[in-house]
């Protein structure tokens, strides 16, 4: 599996903006997500890469503001 980079946008198939709703359709086609504490998306594939998204407050409410790998 390959994964694009695109700084400062994001890496497919996420994009930094993204709804809460998009970010978990785009993650749902990698894998079953895994739900965390403070409300974030993650997903953790069988070859160790993870995926965390994180929502923004305020303006950026329910909007993807930052993604780790």
């Amino acid at each position: 599996m390959e994964f694009v980079l695109d700084p400062p946008h994001g890496i497919d198939p996420l994009r930094l903006g993204m709804t809460s709703g998009e970010a978990r359709t785009a993650l749902e086609t990698l894998s079953p997500l895994t739900p965390t504490a403070y409300g974030e998306l993650a997903l953790h594939l069988t070859s160790g890469l993870g995926f965390s998204v994180g929502f923004g407050v305020g303006p950026t409410r329910d909007r993807v503001n930052a993604i780790e790998v």
